[in-house]
């Protein structure tokens, strides 16, 4: 059985190690093993090592011993050469190793089974990257490529249980970005293009000082001017791709000549897995405009492995671009309008023109539906006002409680009732031995239909175009309107014309 001692030299030496004293059941000797300050941490040391060596003796090995004594890094090293092996990009392995080392070295752990949630936690919450605190997406990558990494590692048989099983990710909706967004209208990206086209060779032509200083007046060589002329249509082109098709900057810098299918209808872009973010080589349909750009814009002769764009706007040049066009880039409150913000401009577009939720999230590449309705929506640019005014005004409801209304003529009294309209509306009541059609009526009135409403609407409903058409206001605010069978129903209760309806039963009983 395992025991703990101190050498007689470090008894009374503050800070000394307890030394545990174990039996080798291979070798059949006792052993010393140095522990730790902590006496019970050192017993514990000599019982696993008593353990091991048992079941070494027996022949029951366990694969997992040895792994648990190697080093962090070995177990990291292994882990990286399989990702490779599963054809990722030199981008992103490079990435992957680097965020785990960077959480190992920050929380001084040695080994596999040392990692903890409680640790990492702490380490992510102070971590600054460029003097920037982590943003919460940021930090649920640094925990997903984590804990892929001891995922592997159970799989591979490294430890028995995840170490970071308790680890988790900060729910979407609790997320703050640290770097929203803004879409920008149909009339701002139309500023934008044409600034985009006017800028370079107004730049070239603008004297900025002297007596002319503002003026549109310098000189320059034909030849100078033609350049900046095809770099603003350049420009111009990059802008309107991101625009209708929401490729990303990497993508639009990858774009090639020979994966755009100008002569199919309709025209189509063909990416290449290699070049998306997601690694899926999808088909992206083109819309009209910028399929008659594209066709304009391409050579006679051209390799199918050039790129479209010599260069995509930077985004120095695309705020620059955006103030010669007299637009505002943007802030934390409002969002930036920044070329990833042409994917957002695109989703709210398309939103608003009343595209289908699924095939909006086709177009932009979403396999999450949460992403096109929510992350890329700007709800401010929306038609909210002119959908909410084509619904329907609710009419005041009619009360259904047939005694009540009896009682309420049978106390107004009926003397300003000619005979002609006595005549006529006694039909329509239910004290004859007729068919009743009183509630059929009333059932109308308090509808959502239109029969038998006035045809005038009160001004400022009629103004903003709610309102059910034929209703009014009367002075209080309130809509009234002539309810089935309401004069007549007094009428017949004063000439004696008692039948089944509920006031003629009331009369009987009088």
């Amino acid at each position: 059985m395992a025991t703990a001692y101190k050498r007689t030299k470090d008894r009374r030496r503050k800070g000394s190690k307890w030394i545990a004293r174990w039996f080798n059941a291979e070798l059949g000797e006792w052993k010393d093993k140095t522990g730790h300050t902590d006496k019970e941490a050192t017993l514990e040391l000599g019982r696993r090592l008593e353990r091991e060596s048992a079941r070494r003796a027996e022949g029951v090995d366990d694969p997992m011993d040895d792994q648990r004594k190697r080093l962090i890094h070995d177990h990291l090293a292994d882990f990286i050469e399989q990702v490779k092996a599963g054809n990722r990009t030199e981008a992103y392995v490079n990435q992957l190793e680097s965020r785990i080392t960077r959480v190992i070295q920050g929380t001084a752990v040695k080994r596999l089974h040392e990692l903890d949630s409680t640790k990492i936690n702490r380490f992510l919450s102070t971590l600054r990257i460029k003097g920037r605190k982590l943003s919460g997406i940021t930090r649920n990558e640094y925990i997903g490529s984590l804990k892929s990494f001891t995922k592997w590692a159970v799989e591979d048989r490294r430890v028995q249980n995840d170490p970071l099983a308790s680890l988790k990710r900060i729910e979407r909706k609790a997320i703050k970005p640290t770097h929203p967004r803004r879409a920008l209208s149909v009339d701002e990206v139309a500023k934008l293009l044409d600034a985009t086209v006017r800028r370079p060779e107004h730049e070239l032509l603008l004297i900025r000082r002297g007596k002319d200083k503002g003026k549109l007046k310098a000189k320059v060589r034909p030849e100078t001017l033609a350049r900046a002329k095809r770099i603003g249509q350049e420009r111009r082109l990059g802008y309107l791709l991101a625009v209708w098709t929401g490729l990303r900057r990497s993508e639009l810098a990858e774009l090639a000549w020979g994966d755009i299918e100008l002569d199919t209808m309709p025209a189509r872009i063909q990416l290449r897995a290699e070049v998306t973010k997601s690694r899926r080589a999808d088909t992206l349909l083109l819309h009209p405009q910028i399929a008659e750009e594209l066709i304009a814009y391409k050579p006679e002769q051209v390799d199918p492995a050039l790129p479209v764009l010599s260069t995509v706007p930077s985004m120095k040049v695309m705020k620059a671009d955006l103030k010669f066009a007299g637009i505002d880039y943007g802030n934390q409150a409002t969002g930036y309008a920044d070329l990833h913000a042409m994917r957002k401009s695109l989703s709210t577009m398309m939103a608003a023109a009343g595209m289908s939720q699924r095939a909006r999230q086709a177009h932009m590449r979403h396999t999450d539906p949460r992403l096109t309705e929510v992350t890329y929506m700007d709800e401010t640019l929306l038609p909210i006002a002119t959908e909410l005014a084509k619904l329907p005004g609710i009419p005041n409801a009619v009360p259904d409680d047939e005694l009540a209304e009896a009682i309420q003529f049978r106390a107004t009294g009926t003397d300003d009732l000619d005979s002609d309209s006595t005549s006529a509306n006694i039909q329509q009541t239910g004290c004859t031995s007729g068919h009743s059609e009183a509630s059929d009526g009333t059932a109308a009135q308090a509808g959502w239909g239109e029969q038998g409403q006035d045809e005038q609407l009160s001004e400022p409903f009629d103004k903003q175009g709610f309102g059910t058409k034929g209703q009014r206001l009367s002075p209080s605010g309130n809509r009234r309107s002539k309810k089935a069978g309401e004069e007549i129903r007094t009428l017949d209760i004063h000439v004696g014309n008692v039948g089944d309806h509920p006031s003629c039963r009331l009369m009987k009983a009088d």
